[in-house]
């Protein structure tokens, strides 16, 4: 009787002309553990002073909240009531976590009875009128469904939702949820039993199936209709091996492995994606740390990286291509500066071209004190580290895997790596929001049919590449204007410069003759006579290599720019000279002679000025210093002197030793010797002959 009278109640109905307050929470008693709750300022005075005949068996409220069912429970109102105190209308409580596969039912659910809850008093004539309301309303569903709903459903919801939150309002999960209710198929398993396999030599073959369906996976097979497929032989021959002899149609019906089987495994996928794929698996698996950037300051680091400018642009040729662009990113400011190239035909952006790039930022922007670089091919700065070193104001050169310092001079990224790259967010930025704007965008598919063009190919950029560099120049200055997320917070990237500008923040510039010289490829050459080099064929020649005939220096030919100019130094590192491609004359050109002149005038020019820091010596005053210095030569003592036996050869001895010599004898011996100096002195180059003469 009390059951009915309070569930009356709960669904807005009155009792004896009284509207009774109840609601139904969890509590102990009853099959499902709920209990009704009835407030006590709605109970008439005249039943509270009668305890000889009270409406039902009152129970104080318990200390402590009663706990939730436990999953699995019943949901039903138990035949228990509790009067409450009064209390204000408390908001509905919060949701509880998903606890079943239905959220988005639940949660639609959820969005229907919390008004209902929040707004009016249970059992009050409010809301009763609101549900009855909501229940004539078409509703659009979870599942996009136009349905109505009852009003006892509503009520049902508004139950469940009280008692167990959000959770109630899904439908409950099977109590075998999860749990595999078969070995391998109901109809396999059914006739594995009927040809009286164990259930352990069942579970043995799912063993190696499931070891088969993992290797699948973890071999690359694409989908799982593959691998049941690709699976179905190795169930066929265990399945035989163990006893089951059915017709084959019939047996490759049975041994088809089921879907939820196959998918189960999926998760051995991964170990092809990073075999086989290393660029999805670094995207999509690799985990990631987060880096704050709030704390930087302009040009303290920036990113650079080559990437592909995706609009259509046809060459003065008449071929097609999408221009590169050469991008530099201040990651305090979220700045860029750019320099695109329309290569030829068949080309790609060089190391040259982004060495200029670079000369271009340093020179404008300033130096920045660390560089975040990528792995590309164009980016071969381990050439250019030890050059770089050298200048005044040289950045730190870290690759995009490890910004942090680690004593290395370069830090090179791992490959397939883009997600790395902080960069990137740029370019996304660019491409999703700007880029687009501009005529001749394809986003990155250039086979793209647009609805423009009613299917033909996508219309190349209409300008020309002048046209296209302003185009880009401006879509950058639109973008440097917009407000962005992250370590800017609302601000763009313009003005978030600006205000390190205004708080005082300076750049500094390096000079772009400086890092001409920095950045060159170094090699040591020869100096030809007149002071001439060779490289590649050409002949470079510089007045203050004239001196150094016969000698090495160091050369260094810039990666950029005019690289018909040489920059010269001695082997040790100290600047000689420049030197520029040789000039032909024409045969009966007067300038060649004035040319001739010219050089010969500087030569003198240079031996004079290298004669400044000389003395002229007198070579046998240089000899005689080193051999006083090292004193008289050794004379060892006379043991004896030995006789010839025969007496004849010892008297003819003597009488040639003093015998006179005759004139001319002496005249012959001074030509002959006039003879073999003058020959020599022809064999000897100029400046042998002139030091001999002097």
């Amino acid at each position: 009787m009390a059951s009915k009278v309070l569930q009356a109640c709960f669904a807005g109905k009155a009792w004896r002309g009284v509207h009774l307050s109840v609601r139904a929470v969890p509590g102990r008693g009853g099959s499902g553990g709920l209990v009704y709750q009835v407030a006590r300022d709605s109970i008439p005075a005249h039943l509270l002073g009668a305890p000889k005949t009270p409406l039902i068996g009152v129970s104080e409220p318990p200390e402590t909240a009663p706990s939730p069912p436990q999953p699995g429970q019943s949901a039903q109102v138990a035949k228990i009531a509790t009067i409450l105190p009064p209390s204000p209308n408390l908001p509905p409580p919060i949701p509880r976590a998903r606890i079943t596969a239905n959220t988005a039912e639940g949660e639609w659910r959820y969005n229907l009875v919390r008004p209902i809850i929040a707004t009016t008093a249970p059992n009050s004539r409010e809301r009763a009128a609101l549900i009855e309301q909501i229940a004539r309303t078409p509703l659009i569903d979870w599942k996009r469904r136009s349905r109505t709903i009852a009003q006892r459903t509503i009520r049902k919801w508004i139950v469940r939702y009280e008692a167990t939150g959000v959770g109630g309002l899904m439908r409950k999960a099977p109590s075998n949820g999860g749990q595999r209710r078969f070995v391998l198929s109901r109809a396999w398993d059914q006739a594995m039993d009927a040809a009286g396999v164990s259930k352990a030599d069942q579970a043995e073959i799912a063993k190696q199936v499931r070891h088969r369906v993992r290797s699948e996976w973890r071999s690359g097979t694409p989908s799982w209709p593959t691998v049941q497929l690709n699976t179905l032989p190795t169930v066929v021959n265990l399945s035989r091996a163990a006893g089951l002899d059915r017709p084959d149609a019939e047996l490759h019906a049975l041994c088809m492995v089921p879907r939820r089987f196959v998918e189960a495994e999926r998760r051995y996928a991964i170990i092809a994606m990073k075999e086989s794929d290393a660029a999805r698996f670094a995207s999509e698996v690799v985990p990631r740390i987060k880096r704050d950037r709030s704390a930087l300051l302009p040009m303290e680091w920036v990113a650079g990286d080559v990437h592909p400018l995706d609009i259509l642009f046809q060459r003065p040729d008449g071929t097609t291509c999408c221009p590169r662009l050469i991008v530099w990113e201040d990651l305090a400011t979220n700045r860029v500066r750019w320099d695109m190239f329309v290569a030829p035909q068949g080309e790609a952006v060089r190391t040259e071209h982004v060495i200029q790039s670079f000369v271009s930022l340093c020179s404008d922007w300033g130096v920045m004190r660390h560089l975040y670089i990528d792995n590309g091919g164009e980016y071969n700065w381990l050439d250019m580290a030890e050059p770089l070193s050298r200048l005044a104001h040289a950045p730190e050169i870290h690759g995009i895997e490890q910004p942090a310092a680690t004593g290395k001079a370069i830090q090179r990224a791992r490959p397939y790596n883009a997600q790395a790259k902080v960069i990137e967010g740029v370019f996304a930025t660019l491409e999703r929001s700007v880029f687009p704007q501009l005529p001749g965008y394809i986003g990155g598919n250039r086979m793209r049919k647009k609805t423009a063009n009613q299917g033909r190919a996508p219309k190349p950029f209409d300008g020309d590449e002048a046209a296209l560099r302003q185009a880009v120049s401006t879509a950058v200055a639109y973008y440097h204007r917009k407000p962005q997320t992250g370590h800017l917070d609302g601000q763009s990237p313009e003005s978030r410069f600006a205000a390190f500008v205004e708080a005082g923040w300076k750049r500094t510039i390096l000079d772009p003759h400086e890092l001409e010289v920095a950045f060159s490829r170094e090699m040591l050459k020869p100096v030809h006579t007149g002071g001439t080099l060779r490289l590649a064929g050409v002949e470079y020649r510089a007045n203050g290599l004239q001196s150094y005939v016969g000698l090495r220096v160091l050369v260094r030919q810039p990666l950029f720019g005019d690289q018909n100019k040489l920059f010269v130094f001695t082997e040790q590192g100290q600047p000689i000279d420049t030197a520029f491609p040789d000039t032909r004359y024409a045969f009966a050109d007067d300038r060649g002679a004035e040319e001739q002149g010219r050089r010969q005038a500087a030569l003198n020019a240079s031996i004079r000025e290298l004669a400044k820091d000389t003395t002229r010596l007198d070579g046998e005053q240089s000899m005689a210093a080193v051999v006083a210095l090292h004193g008289p030569a050794a004379e060892a003592p006379t043991d004896g002197v030995i006789r010839i036996i025969n007496p004849e050869f010892s008297e003819a001895a003597r009488m040639a030793k003093n015998a006179p010599v005759r004139a001319e004898e002496v005249t012959a011996r001074t030509a002959s010797v006039r003879a073999r100096k003058s020959a020599l002195l022809k064999l000897m180059d100029p400046g042998a002959r002139q030091r001999m003469a002097g």
